[in-house]
């Protein structure tokens, strides 16, 4: 594919999506119009209350992973430089967002290659978990459509989390790129841990979607693990993507094909078109706590230093 199709494709798949979901909610107009909507404001705080608090333990798998590969660094810092430069990805290209990383990391004293390998390992692992969770829960719905990868998926992922597999897989696509390879020195114990912290990622996310759609229409709890295969399949496609930044677009438009399988056509098409408003609100707030965590511990312990040195004196 060369440079300028590539281009063209960025913000022509998106445009495309984008036309397709304005096309549905045209055609719905009229249904969504006269729906009698109504908004939990308590359990939509809660939702992102919750989504926050997975897209921090993120972080802080982040930061474990960089640890385990000798990386030194604070989980105040790690949670910084991952919402700060979590924010570049909206921006085409899809690189944006690890350059960021690659650069305020390195600001850190974390060497390019820890950087590299612990961005690899927790997109290949993230992305495979987010997989497996999707066909798992969504077998039963979809069929045949499901049943068939989720036989590959699965065996796949418990091959991928041995070490020299997953090296040489890291290494086969910095071939690729035209990069040099990387060793990883972690224990399959060390991937079997990632793997369940971002499962329980996945599983936070799932519940952070529910109660935010259970916010705008009552629905059963029978669909939260639905709702969790829904939102990690719909995400997992739109970043694998590569040509819509941030999945813009794409992850919409496998929500609402998803959603409509279970909700009323106006009721999906409105949940689809305000969960990105929704991730990047939480993604925003993350922001504002990490960077706020400076002034907090000034008002906290540094404006508390002189009565304890008086007290002292």
């Amino acid at each position: 594919m060369t440079v300028r199709l590539r281009k063209v494709l960025q913000y022509l798949v998106p445009a495309v999506i984008a036309l397709f979901l304005g096309q549905a909610l045209y055609n719905s107009w009229e249904e969504v119009r006269t729906y009698r909507w109504s908004c939990d404001y308590s359990l939509l705080a809660l939702s992102l209350g919750i989504m926050l608090a997975s897209l921090c333990l993120y972080a802080w798998q982040w930061r474990f992973s960089l640890q385990r590969l000798g990386a030194a660094i604070s989980f105040i810092k790690a949670l910084r430089i991952y919402f700060i430069g979590n924010l570049a990805r909206y921006i085409p290209g899809t690189v944006w967002q690890f350059m960021g990383w690659f650069y305020l990391l390195e600001q850190e004293g974390v060497s390019p290659v820890q950087t590299l390998t612990s961005i690899a390992v927790n997109q290949v692992i993230q992305n495979m978990a987010g997989l497996t969770l999707a066909f798992v829960v969504l077998g039963q719905r979809l069929g045949k459509i499901a049943s068939y990868p989720t036989l590959i998926v699965i065996p796949l992922g418990l091959a991928i989390i041995q070490p020299s597999v997953l090296e040489r897989l890291l290494n086969w696509g910095l071939r690729l790129f035209r990069r040099g390879p990387v060793a990883i020195e972690l224990t399959a114990w060390d991937l079997a841990r990632f793997t369940a912290i971002h499962l329980s990622i996945w599983l936070g996310y799932g519940l952070a979607f529910y109660l935010f759609t259970r916010a705008l229409y009552p629905m059963p709890l029978k669909w939260l693990p639905a709702w969790t295969g829904i939102f990690a399949g719909a995400w997992v496609i739109g970043f694998l993507s590569f040509l819509a930044p941030g999945g813009l677009g794409v992850r919409e438009g496998i929500l609402l094909y998803l959603l409509g399988l279970y909700l009323p056509s106006p009721v999906a098409i409105v949940v689809t078109l305000l969960s990105r408003l929704w991730v990047t609100a939480a993604e925003l707030m993350g922001t504002a706590l990490a960077l706020g965590f400076d002034g907090w511990k000034e008002v906290l312990f540094e404006r508390r230093s002189p009565g304890q040195g008086e007290r002292a004196r």
